[in-house]
């Protein structure tokens, strides 16, 4: 009797009574399948296999994103700002409008290219954008906003300003036989070389340059790859909040007032 209930229980479903009405013995209750413990091992499967995948995913996209700077302080052109590898050369080029003497090159033309670069230097900024930056400025009679400039045009107008102090002569004439303008000048110059001191030391730009020999002696190269601002994209963005300064009748007289300039 209980030889035919063993042949009999591997075609009986769970629910299914045996037909001599025995009771199955224990050893085949262990031999049952065990769908709960197998549907809960496919699920963490899937789970696993879901998790990583999305991981990879996020990861990638991660890579593919263009480098950002953490935001330590505020400034509206954090939004017009990313970056990108770009390949530097230091060399003077015959092609290159920023560089040159302006008693030989087409003075106007160069420095229409040095005007043009430095054009967008003053721009306005929202209350709420000095808000966040927590320092007083000018404001605008109108109400719009207030005055302000982005560091980098600052720069540039130094470097501007110092290479016109190379043909000082030439740019002002008469006027380097003054003693006023003298004192204005070189203290100008100290003015834009600290600026550019901090601004180096502040960035700390990383880039690796490698050495090639010339003359028996080991000089660095003139180019090297560079984690750059896309600079046209941050130039359009100070371009459309460009402000004319050469009238002083747009700004309240009442603002600005602070002693730590």
């Amino acid at each position: 009797m209980a030889d035919e209930v063993q042949e009999k229980i591997p075609f009986l479903t769970y629910d299914e009574p045996s037909a001599t009405g025995a009771d199955l013995p224990a050893t085949s209750r262990i031999r049952r399948p065990n769908w709960l413990l197998r549907a809960i091992l496919i699920f963490l499967s899937s789970t696993c296999l879901i998790s990583n995948a999305v991981w990879w995913a996020s990861y990638r996209a991660m890579v593919r994103k263009p480098c950002t700077r953490p935001q330590l302080v505020s400034s509206p052109a954090i939004e017009a700002i990313t970056y990108e590898a770009r390949t530097l050369w230091r060399s003077i080029e015959p092609e290159n409008a920023y560089a040159g003497d302006p008693r030989h090159d087409p003075t106007a033309a160069h420095d229409a290219k040095w005007r043009e670069l430095v054009k967008p230097m003053a721009m306005k900024i929202t209350p709420d954008e000095l808000a966040r930056l927590g320092e007083p400025s000018i404001a605008f009679k109108d109400g719009s906003g207030y005055l302000a400039e982005m560091a980098v045009f600052h720069e540039l107008h130094c470097i501007k300003r110092i290479r016109r102090h190379f043909h000082l002569q030439f740019y002002y004439g008469n006027l380097t036989h003054s003693e006023d303008f003298m004192d204005r000048e070189w203290r100008h110059m100290d003015h834009c070389l600290e600026y550019w001191r901090e601004a180096a030391m502040c960035r700390g730009d990383p880039t690796l340059t490698t050495f090639v020999w010339n003359e028996g002696r080991p000089f660095s190269k003139v180019h090297s790859k560079h984690e750059c601002v896309n600079w046209q994209q941050l130039y359009n963005f100070a371009e459309s909040r460009m402000v004319d300064t050469s009238n002083l009748d747009i700004f309240s007289q009442l603002s600005g007032h602070d002693e730590g300039y």
